[in-house]
């Protein structure tokens, strides 16, 4: 029966495809397991550089995240950028916090943009963060040390400006609060080393009015490109040079089939979003920065490094960056890296990764032109021309089978042809897959 394909996941992640082929082919590949993951990700690369870490909201796991409190955490465990949510208050003054609703994070309640700065700063944004994970054995330490919500400022005077910014837009699409935040940053002198993100298009619509503003590519074009890559093979409109791309190397899917009489559903836990061929895809063109959102473990980590991610969102700075320096060690050294540019050291960082941007690394100056576009992409590419240099992937070889119904296979994509539950014989000293 030919009906409409749908895959959907948390966050809106939505593709239509049609043809039962395709479907029963995407549906193995996408419920991967980690171990299966390593097959894309040519984990025996030695010569993977590792990826870049980026505290999240300041190191959430370690510290009430967007407080000054986790910024300085960070800094102390020479993280390479920072990642801070902002809304704006009612008085038109951005600062860092990430929920809806004051009550899930501090000891206040409603939005954001229902209070001033002055009340904001008087809440304690700390008022949730436990220590401990079993019942009855979590402790509140910063109930009696309050840290307050900070502002933008505050934040950015906190940090030195050898340190790439990330600021997450966390407020509803308001010219005015895009403003507001632009504003922060020209007084503070913060472009060259400030770059936006956000769920809302619109927010980085508003933010690329100014000539100066670096910004992520838009999260609807990330994951569609992405979807395309994991369900087809297809390598759709990939970035420009030096654009910024970030997304979850899982996400939990629900896969929905859609015919006449009905729907039939399929929940994918912890589905692999990226694989070798999307990340070549990715890296068409060059100077483009991948960053992996959600890498919290040792095997995310490694899975990143070789998938050739720039950098990893991480939830603890104090546990990744262990991780970071025990396979640094191994590596070659950051001065040695092809890609990147140099900076002065910091008091956060004295041995600094030659790959963080400096100040002003790719920064457009004052007088640019014009506002950049968001989400800007070249031609479709054809598969064919998308192609890694290295064996065929899983994708490409089914595609090439034809009416015979085997193809020769290298060792490696054998294996890989293996992880995914296909039937692989060997022949000879090659493998054909039936």
């Amino acid at each position: 029966m030919h009906g409409r394909r749908t895959i959907a996941a948390a966050g809106a992640i939505t593709l239509v495809l049609t043809g039962s082929q395709v479907f029963a082919l995407t549906t193995a590949a996408l419920g991967k397991t980690p171990a299966a993951a390593r097959v894309s990700g040519n984990m025996s690369d030695k010569n993977a550089m590792p990826p870049l870490v980026i505290a999240h909201r300041g190191g959430t796991s370690d510290r009430p995240e967007n407080t000054i409190t986790a910024i300085k955490s960070a800094l102390a465990q020479k993280v390479d950028m920072m990642w801070l949510s902002v809304q704006v208050s009612s008085d038109g003054i951005p600062v860092l916090y990430r929920p809806a609703d004051l009550s899930a994070l501090t000891d206040g309640k409603g939005a954001v943009a229902n209070h001033t700065a002055a009340e904001l700063s008087r809440l304690n944004a700390g008022w949730s963060f436990s220590i401990g994970t079993r019942k009855g054995d979590a402790t509140y330490p910063y109930r009696k040390s309050p840290t307050p919500i900070p502002t933008l400022a505050d934040a950015l005077d906190a940090i030195p400006p050898s340190m790439p910014v990330l600021l997450d837009l966390k407020f509803s699409p308001l010219p005015d609060a895009a403003a507001a935040v632009a504003k922060t940053i020209g007084k503070a002198g913060a472009w060259s080393h400030v770059r936006f993100y956000s769920t809302e298009r619109d927010n980085l619509t508003a933010l690329a009015r100014y000539p100066q503003a670096q910004l992520f590519e838009d999260r609807d074009t990330t994951r569609t490109r992405l979807a395309i890559s994991r369900l087809t093979g297809a390598c759709q409109s990939p970035p420009a040079a030096k654009s910024w791309s970030g997304f979850e190397l899982r996400r939990d899917v629900e896969l929905t089939e859609e015919y006449t009489l009905g729907r039939g559903i399929s929940p994918v836990p912890k589905a692999v979003m990226w694989d070798q061929r999307a990340s070549d895809c990715f890296h068409t063109h060059p100077g483009v920065k991948t960053v992996f959102f959600g890498i919290n473990n040792r095997d995310g980590y490694e899975t990143a490094m070789n998938l050739g991610a720039y950098a990893i969102l991480a939830d603890s700075p104090r546990g990744m960056m262990a991780i970071k320096n025990s396979l640094s060690s191994a590596r070659p050294s950051p001065s040695t890296a092809s890609h990147g540019s140099v900076h002065s050291d910091s008091p956060a960082t004295a041995a600094p990764d030659s790959r963080v941007p400096g100040p002003h690394a790719g920064a457009a100056t004052q007088d640019s032109a014009a506002p950049k576009p968001i989400g800007q992409t070249s031609p479709p590419v054809p598969l064919s021309s998308a192609e890694p240099t290295g064996p065929p992937s899983p994708r490409s070889a089914l595609a090439n089978t034809g009416t015979a119904g085997a193809l020769l296979l290298s060792s490696a994509v054998a294996a890989a042809l293996a992880a995914l539950g296909f039937a692989v014989v060997r022949h000879a000293r090659r493998h054909r897959i039936r």
